[in-house]
């Protein structure tokens, strides 16, 4: 392993790396959901009311499905092969 005197660039390389987080985590900031649907919203004629909502629905709308599949799987006997079939088939549909 090389000593830190033989590493000339690393506080320069650790201060960029620090820079380059932040900046990336501001531009996710700016860019996420919660920051971007209300404008979109307002900007297509959206009511004051469902403007103010947008940010509360978004989470709501994450939970759905959740009320939808719960009874199927409830009736399920056994639930790892469902669980292996799901996260195999979406491994699969990334790739």
């Amino acid at each position: 392993m090389k000593s830190l005197a033989s590493q000339p660039n690393l506080r320069r390389n650790f201060w960029m790396h620090c820079l380059e987080g932040g900046l990336y985590m501001s531009g996710t900031a700016f860019l996420g959901p919660e920051t971007v649907l209300p404008a979109m919203v307002h900007s297509l004629g959206g009511s004051n009311q469902l403007t103010a909502l947008m940010p509360v629905l978004l989470p709501a709308a994450y939970a759905l499905p959740g009320l939808f599949v719960a009874p199927l799987v409830e009736r399920l006997g056994r639930l790892k092969p469902l669980s292996f079939s799901l996260a195999f088939s979406s491994g699969c549909l990334t790739c």
